[in-house]
């Protein structure tokens, strides 16, 4: 039976994000979610969490353009009010990303320190999917103990050839350079793969849903949702 790991992104957006997914996480509806630290409801999410007598396995979703910085390092090169990425799939300023690396480590040690443990990396919007940023969260993953990092999308993202072979090329890096007892190779929107419900390589998938949009909660409460769990293994 192939597994599946259902990840809600953005615990910490807002108090309303954070009350659908803890309702969803409390009702075994997914196997974890990823955490903002940048944003408002990331107190909230913090506190949930230590409400619970069995660890959750929670991942930081690290953020580039959404959020406040943390770190010093940021708010004295840019300033304060948000965070931002300049750059392109393939080049940044070398400067830019020097200073990213500190915001990003500072994003990672926030939510240690909140008394989360690490069990996985994801971005926001997927920035990590970018060639210079894919660099840091390498060296981010191995620093804090050789965390899982998302993969690109490979399940059901038509795209151009180009595009297909750049995240073929990509997901083959993060899997050289991270643990691979913790590599999941596939990934996919939950909402996309429940429709197509396809056959993929290798026995286990990351799909990410977002409980905090009103159509994915309702997704995740339906009895299709329920009916499609039974044809797979949640990871937990």
């Amino acid at each position: 039976m192939t597994k599946i790991l259902i990840i809600a992104d953005d615990l910490g957006i807002d108090s309303l994000t954070n009350e659908r997914i803890t309702d969803c996480y409390e009702k075994g509806l997914i196997s974890s979610t990823s955490v903002m630290v940048t944003m408002p409801g990331f107190e909230e999410a913090v506190q949930w969490y230590k409400r619970q007598s069995l660890e959750p396995k929670l991942g930081i979703h690290l953020d580039l353009d959404g959020g406040k910085p943390v770190s010093d390092a940021f708010r004295t090169a840019y300033g304060d009010k948000k965070l931002f990425y300049p750059g392109g799939r393939l080049t940044a300023d070398k400067k830019y990303l020097e200073i990213l690396e500190q915001e990003l480590d500072a994003q990672i040690q926030k939510l240690i320190n909140s008394g989360i443990a690490l069990h996985h990396i994801d971005l926001h919007h997927h920035k990590h999917t970018n060639w210079p940023v894919a660099k840091i969260v390498v060296r981010l993953a191995k620093k804090f103990g050789g965390v899982r990092i998302r993969v690109a999308g490979n399940v059901l993202y038509p795209s151009a050839f180009h595009k297909q072979v750049y995240r073929s090329l990509l997901n083959n890096y993060f899997k050289k350079h991270s643990n691979p007892l913790n590599h999941i190779p596939n990934f996919a929107r939950l909402e996309k793969f429940m429709v197509v419900n396809p056959t993929i390589n290798g026995d286990s998938i990351e799909l990410m849903t977002h409980p905090g949009m009103e159509q994915d909660y309702k997704l995740l409460n339906s009895q299709a949702f329920l009916d499609f769990l039974k044809g797979y293994s949640l990871i937990r």
